[in-house]
């Protein structure tokens, strides 16, 4: 009877609140949910890292020495054309000549090969 004389008279009845401590207990993160997001995202991180070095690495090294293998390629082109230039042409044989002596004879290519190549 004393509820519907509250409701009646225009009083809303009376909510009892939550203890404040439970509240708080509720909405609020832990320092172990905290350490464990932690773990689990270095865990996933390191992971798709090692995926990553493995694949790309070598991949990187391949470019590398491509463009190192491009560059001496075209000094010893270069050369070979400044010394059509000069009127001086490598001598013409029946069969292909192996121009390795040639490449590996030419100190400015050795040295760039020291520098570039280790």
């Amino acid at each position: 009877m004393a509820d519907i004389d509250r409701i009646e008279n225009g009083r809303k009845p009376f909510c009892k609140l939550p203890n404040s401590n439970s509240i708080f207990k509720a909405s609020g993160v832990s320092v172990v949910e905290i350490l464990l997001a932690i773990v689990m995202f270095m865990t996933l991180f390191l992971g798709a890292l090692r995926i990553y070095t493995e694949s790309n690495l070598p991949q990187q090294a391949m470019i590398r020495d491509f463009a190192i293998a491009m560059n001496i390629c075209e000094r010893f082109i270069n050369s070979l054309q400044n010394d059509f230039m000069e009127g001086d042409p490598p001598p013409v044989s029946d069969t292909e000549k192996d121009v390795t002596e040639a490449v590996l004879d030419n100190p400015a290519i050795q040295n760039y090969l020291k520098v570039f190549a280790g």
